[in-house]
């Protein structure tokens, strides 16, 4: 726990240090991850122009007994911006395109006459590879803090699943 903090941490006085013009790398933090799991989201992102990106999207959760099944994941992406100003990098719409690594631990319960059986104690760990998509919309003041919004949906390789990706993050670009 005390990584995470840390982590944390680190990302806040990345976010408050002080902006640059012209930034081509961003950090981000997912508030939404952090407040409904607890979990901890965090991105990086760089800039090959103003309307193309590569980044890395990482999920750790923070709580056992969480709706999602997923504990980890790590997800590299590229992002294609739809520009509304060539001035600053990233603020507008985008497409992201995803791949990622997922591992977590399923429960199997047991239905039986409209009831519900608690687990037998033995938990099924996993680990997936998945693709996805996710569209959002970025906002950058003057001070390049950055605020995100985006919905997508990952599906699992193996097996007919699939997961969804929500983000409202704040972030700060260097």
């Amino acid at each position: 726990m005390k990584n995470y903090l840390t982590l944390l941490l680190l990302l806040i006085g990345l976010i408050t240090s002080q902006a640059q013009e012209l930034a081509d790398k961003e950090y981000r933090l997912n508030v939404l991850e952090l407040v409904s799991g607890p979990a901890l989201g965090l991105s990086y992102e760089k800039f090959w122009s103003s309307q193309s990106s590569y980044g890395v999207y990482t999920f750790i959760n923070l709580n056992d007994d969480s709706i999602r099944d997923e504990n980890f994941e790590i997800a590299p992406y590229v992002r294609f911006y739809f520009k509304e100003t060539e001035y600053l990098y990233g603020k507008s719409l985008f497409l992201e395109l995803f791949t990622a690594y997922v591992s977590g631990d399923t429960y199997d319960y047991y239905y039986y006459d409209d009831y519900i059986y608690p687990p037998n104690g033995e938990d099924n760990k996993f680990n997936r590879f998945a693709l996805g998509a996710l569209v959002g919309k970025k906002w950058v003041n003057k001070s390049n803090i950055t605020f995100e919004t985006g919905i997508g949906v990952g599906r699992y390789l193996s097996g007919d699943s699939a997961y969804p990706r929500l983000h409202v993050s704040i972030g700060k670009q260097f």
